[in-house]
């Protein structure tokens, strides 16, 4: 291996640069928007537009029940009670709610999608969006040849049901949708293999996107789902929900910090995979065998400064991954304990004591616990950073 001490330099200096970078974002600090990596510009601007989506969707929603009962009010008592015309007004209308219903539902699906992969490369993503469009194509369509003939249909059955004349344009749909489904099936395939080169399998979610070999095994998912159904027991049983009333925003917040832990762990995952250590630790054995040959001072030094910066970078890769570690035993816990919770409060709600079980103990220590742990932890990395 012919290395010279400037061509050292360089090259450490572009992997300190390109760890440091990483550590940024892993830290979440905020950064202007031309700064960002496409993967945060594409998952800020569907963000965005589904913020904008689920408020049109709730004010069309609204518009849309008021102006229905209006109309079916009025059919019922004042205009022509006995043919239900109000059907044609409203069914039509329902149409454009359906579809933009699909629309929000498409775009909730591709942001929960991208969450799910932080640190996604730019092509695994391009993939992914592609994958996403084309989804989102076929569900618009479905919804389109669903709510149309269901229409139709309707339409049939009230002004002439002797004779099905729906089912003509409907037939004459199908002929177009089915070449389209098996299209579209196949070009989703196609994605799905080049996907999985990359390491992801899109059909490991319902409506899905998550990395092969997911280090904690989706661990916030499985939370959420344990959170939902206490929260809905507890509403069943009112007389428990009023003795422990703050059990839902401390539910809420523990989540949110498996959440957190589980991000964490997937990013520094993802840092120790590029730091290639086997790699270094051969360049590092290279660069003291040619310091102990050379005589010249210039040089001497130079491999001696390189030598300092190589062990510095290993010794900070060891930190990483003991970080790792440790984060991996905090989410691991943190889940077990509200896996715990959640028997305790069947347990309880099908008692005749409202006595705290100890697992809801456990949890608002362990809630503190975790806050104080995640401070500690960005400081702990601030000062790794601080000693590249």
């Amino acid at each position: 291996m012919n290395i010279d001490g400037e061509k050292i330099t360089e090259r450490f200096a572009h992997r300190m640069r390109r760890l440091e970078r990483r550590l940024e974002r892993f830290k979440g600090r905020a950064r202007p928007e031309n700064e960002l990596g496409w993967y945060e510009r594409v998952l800020a601007g569907l963000k965005r537009r589904l913020a904008g989506l689920t408020i049109g969707f709730r004010s069309h929603l609204f518009v849309f029940l008021a102006v229905a009962a209006g109309l079916i009010g009025l059919n019922a008592t004042i205009a022509a009670p006995n043919f239900p015309w109000a059907y044609f007004p409203i069914a039509g209308w329902a149409i454009g709610l359906a579809a933009n219903y699909a629309a929000l539902r498409n775009r909730r699906r591709e942001v929960r999608q991208l969450s799910l992969v932080p640190g996604i490369s730019e092509e695994a993503g391009k993939l992914l969006r592609r994958y996403q469009r084309s989804t989102g194509a076929l569900i618009q369509h479905s919804a389109a040849y669903l709510s149309v003939n269901a229409y139709l249909l309707g339409i049939n059955l009230i002004t002439s049901p002797v004779f099905l004349w729906a089912l003509i344009p409907a037939a004459a749909w199908t002929v177009g949708y089915i070449p389209h489904l098996m299209g579209n099936a196949a070009k989703r395939k196609l994605l799905r293999d080049e996907l999985a080169e990359h390491g992801i399998d899109v059909r490991s979610l319902p409506g899905g996107a998550v990395p092969t070999g997911k280090p904690g095994g989706g661990l916030t998912e499985k939370a959420n789902a344990i959170r939902e159904k206490l929260v809905s027991d507890l509403q069943h049983n009112p007389v428990v929900a009023e003795r422990w009333s703050d059990i839902q925003p401390l539910l809420d917040t523990f989540v949110a910090q498996i959440d957190e832990l589980e991000s964490k762990r997937h990013e520094l995952e993802r840092i120790m995979q590029t730091l290639s250590l086997q790699e270094l630790e051969a360049e590092l054995e290279e660069v003291r065998r040619k310091e102990s040959r050379t005589q010249d001072p210039l040089l001497k030094k130079e491999y001696g400064r390189s030598i300092v910066q190589y062990e510095n970078h290993l010794q900070a890769a060891a930190e990483l991954d003991k970080y790792r570690e440790i984060v991996d035993l905090r989410l691991t816990g943190a889940f077990r304990l509200l896996q715990k919770l959640e028997l305790d409060v069947v347990r309880i709600a099908h008692a005749d004591g409202l006595a705290e079980p100890a697992s809801l103990s456990a949890l608002r220590s362990k809630t503190t616990e975790m806050h104080d742990f995640l401070i500690d932890f960005e400081k702990g990395l601030v000062e790794l950073e601080a000693g590249l």
